[in-house]
């Protein structure tokens, strides 16, 4: 098994280096150098050195596998795995003699974005733009010229040759936050590219397990892959919309930023919740605030039947 990790092309494997680290474990239990988690160590160390800034992260991720709040410990999505844990820490510290620099700043990069999104915030800094605490501004305007901005999407190289200056790399964030409406209060912040961009991204940190939602999005980049093999679906340039989303820790992590785009409830209910879809195509519906009172009296089902009808298969 090791020696057909060798010799195919790493590369190849890059689009299911979610799956692959996934599999990660001890390999305690294994006799001879043949056993699945020794080939499977090898398959992830070649990818990390072809590929860093595709494979890294995804290590990072496992090895802060044990960082879950006390209170989220009893959910089944974040049960701690120390065996991966272990064994990501392992696999990153044979490959500071290859990438030791670039570890050393994702590290940090990571905890920046960590803090960020397990900061406490107030109920009333909802959608509002908010400065940064003091001990942040200093870490903020680190710039890590070995990474890169996080959400940026770097194409894989089959050569493996990423050069400094191909990629914007992180140069800092800006010193104020947006906090989003939600039960987590994620935030907005932005991301000072080395092209002088500003990248805008969103903190999560909560019961969310945005580990989930990366791996779906690689579905859709593989959904992507094939319609774009394929001659008819190429030629209609049909694909998906995806963004990237960066696992940090079983529920901490960053997300790209779509621009152009509203929340599903606000193009349903507008922001100040009387207009927007529903009012314009569902004239004679209830509203929101009517939806709102109605549920929290408890209405009955034959009040709605008599309101809505119900949708049949045929």
């Amino acid at each position: 098994m090791i020696k057909t990790t060798k010799e195919v092309q790493s590369y190849k494997f890059i689009p299911l280096v979610y799956q692959i680290a996934s599999r990660l474990g001890s390999s305690k239990d294994a006799q001879g150098s043949t056993n699945f988690q020794n080939a499977l160590a090898s398959l992830l160390k070649k990818m990390a050195i072809d590929h860093p800034y595709h494979t890294i992260c995804q290590l990072l991720a496992l090895a802060n596998g044990d960082r879950v709040k006390d209170k989220q410990r009893s959910r089944s999505s974040f049960v701690v795995d120390m065996d991966k844990k272990l064994a990501a820490e392992n696999l990153l510290k044979e490959l500071s003699s290859f990438h030791g620099a670039l570890i050393r700043q994702m590290k940090q990069m990571v905890e920046i974005y960590i803090r960020l999104a397990e900061l406490e915030t107030r109920k009333e800094d909802t959608n509002k733009k908010i400065s940064l605490p003091r001990e942040f501004r200093s870490i903020c305007q680190l710039e890590l010229a070995k990474v890169p901005v996080v959400t940026a999407t770097i194409p894989v190289d089959p050569n493996c040759r990423y050069e400094e200056g191909t990629f914007p790399h992180f140069s800092g964030l800006v010193d104020s936050i947006t906090i989003m409406n939600g039960i987590n209060a994620p935030k907005v912040i932005q991301c000072i590219g080395s092209d002088g961009n500003r990248y805008r991204q969103l903190a999560k940190s909560g019961n969310d397990d945005l580990r989930q939602d990366a791996v779906m999005e690689q579905f859709f980049s593989l959904v992507n892959m094939f319609l774009q093999n394929h001659r008819d679906t190429s030629e209609r340039r049909l694909r998906i919309r995806t963004y990237n989303v960066v696992p940090f820790t079983p529920s901490a992590g960053v997300v790209e930023w779509v621009n152009r785009t509203v929340p599903l409830g606000d193009y349903l209910l507008d922001s100040n919740r009387i207009g927007g879809a529903h009012a314009r195509y569902g004239t004679g519906d209830w509203t929101f605030l009517q939806c709102r009172e109605h549920l929290a009296c408890v209405c009955s089902y034959l009040e709605l039947s008599l309101l809505y009808i119900p949708v049949n298969d045929d």
